[in-house]
């Protein structure tokens, strides 16, 4: 999970991603891509169909 802090307001940012009945991967709610973001998608072994 990702924080977003503005003028002192911290408000939490997640991303979710859900594998589809065809394999690929759905991606809502996408955040800047860190690297550890990038491997733990690469980890699940499947292409990102939606966004």
């Amino acid at each position: 999970m990702r924080a977003l802090e503005l003028f002192d307001v911290y408000t939490p940012v997640r991303m979710t991603v859900i594998k589809l009945k065809s394999g690929g991967l759905w991606v809502h709610a996408p955040v800047a891509p860190t690297e550890e973001c990038v491997r733990l998608v690469k980890e699940l072994g499947a292409p990102v169909e939606y966004i």
